[in-house]
């Protein structure tokens, strides 16, 4: 009995012991995981990244679920950002309420003292830092050429670097309003084909959005929010030319594609979104005429012009600026236009005092200018067009090129307004390479970006 109790008592002590360490490893547990706290484990964009979009959120990732409010008193960007936050379990996103700054270092810190729902605290400061994008332009070269490769220059440097090269070269391109990828339009092996392409803004993970062949599409164009992408779709006919083009949607998040309207006799291309909604422009050359669709309510608002040049919204999205003809006793000149394209007004007038030939309309981001380009109707300072400027507010009119020798076109402001691109080449130079220009609206310089290019586009 008393051998049965000794060994009682020892295994009771042997447990109590047991129990004892397990005591002390918990206590150590909660004892070091409060020493330690709660974690950062991600953050985006990725610190000391470079040429980060301007549309970019900021994102981090904690090691637990945090108590919300904590963490957000505690969260900052400099230079100051003002934003809306949101969250998705351990994942906090910091949605800017406006685009960054281009070409600035933003500093993120989130102070200590933000604290987990377990009770466990952010023991030091969580700091990083991140660079936005310069100005970037791309652009297609070179100019006289089939097989042309996607170019990019950025502002900073304004050394050009090869973006992208294909086998049988690119027909033209579109950046998506967020900046994180560009769609092109890729000539196919076959005969006049065409497909369309996405690729990130460095050329990498290129990857085919839309066959066409044998067919060909083109000129791809992004809804303001990426959500559609609007592009030209032709089809190849028994006789092995190219049928009329139509305008097809494709969905970004479903990869659906189909035609904008099921009726076949609706034709179009140079299709152009307003700058904000579902409203999609286009030509069409059965009616002569530009129509204006909401895609929400399926009205359309058809503008008559013979003239299926460049057209632009107003930043508002109400107007439309647009090219048609006037006549002149016996001659026809380009004049620019203006219609109303929401409301029940449906009239049109001159945007322009005293015109001459006028074609192009651009509106700056801001409606505060509409860049256009010019020829003189007397011939006096040649046969080029000429970029103008001009401010209706004041009825100001400034000419921003010159050179009777040299004409203007393809005119792109840069979302923020502060640049213009627009393309240059020499009337009286035999198959003369056409020239990238920029203007500077803050310091009014205008001058050369880059030779034997064409087609240029801002980044986003």
């Amino acid at each position: 009995m008393s051998q049965q109790r000794r060994f009682i008592d020892s295994f009771d002590r042997y447990m109590l012991s047991v129990i004892g360490v397990l005591l002390l490893a918990v206590a150590g547990v909660v004892l070091y995981g409060d020493h330690v706290g709660a974690k950062v484990i991600e953050a985006t964009p990725r610190p000391n990244a470079t040429e980060v979009p301007v549309s970019t959120r900021i994102e981090v990732v904690f090691d637990q679920v945090m108590d919300q409010e904590t963490v957000e008193q505690r969260f900052e960007v400099d230079p100051q950002v003002t934003g809306a936050f949101r969250w998705r379990g351990a994942r906090l996103i910091f949605t800017p309420d406006e685009n960054l700054e281009y070409g600035t270092v933003y500093t993120v810190t989130i102070r200590s003292g933000a604290k987990a729902n377990t009770g466990h605290t952010l023991k030091e400061p969580y700091r990083w830092s991140f660079t936005t994008q310069s100005y970037v332009a791309y652009y297609l070269s070179p100019a006289n050429v089939v097989d042309r490769s996607l170019w990019a220059i950025d502002l900073a440097s304004e050394t050009p670097r090869l973006v992208f090269d294909t086998e049988y070269g690119i027909f033209d391109f579109e950046p998506a309003p967020d900046g994180t990828q560009l769609a092109l339009t890729i000539y196919g092996e076959e005969n006049l084909s065409a497909n369309i392409w996405l690729i990130d803004p460095d050329g990498s993970n290129p990857r085919e959005l839309i066959n066409c062949e044998p067919g060909a599409c083109g000129r791809p164009s992004w809804s303001p929010d990426g959500r559609l992408l609007a592009y030209e779709r032709q089809e190849r006919a028994t006789t092995g030319g190219m049928g009329p083009s139509r305008v097809w949607l494709y969905d970004m998040e479903t990869g659906e594609t189909a035609p904008a309207f099921e009726d076949s006799q609706v034709l179009g291309y140079w299709a152009t979104w307003a700058p904000a909604g579902r409203i999609l422009s286009f030509y069409d050359s059965n009616i002569n005429g530009i129509q204006v669709v909401n895609l929400d309510t399926q009205d359309i608002r058809v503008i008559e012009t013979e003239l299926p040049e460049h057209w632009s919204f107003s930043p508002d999205g109400t107007a439309l600026a647009f090219t048609d003809l006037r006549r002149e006793e016996q001659w026809y000149y380009a004049q620019i236009w203006q219609a109303r394209v929401v409301g029940d007004s449906r009239t049109r007038e001159p945007l322009l005092d005293n015109p001459q030939e006028d074609q192009e309309p651009m509106w700056s981001p801001d409606g505060d200018y509409l860049a256009f380009r010019r020829r003189a109707v007397d011939g006096d300072q040649g046969s080029g067009w000429q970029v103008m400027l001009y401010h209706p507010t004041s009825g100001a009119l400034e000419q921003l090129t010159s050179g009777t020798n040299y004409t203007s076109r393809n005119l792109r402001w840069h979302p923020n307004g502060d640049y213009l691109l627009f393309q240059r080449y020499n009337l009286n130079v035999s198959n003369a390479q056409a020239e990238i220009w920029i203007y500077n609206h803050a310091s009014g310089d205008v001058r050369m970006l880059a030779a034997d290019a064409f087609n240029a586009k801002w980044l986003p």
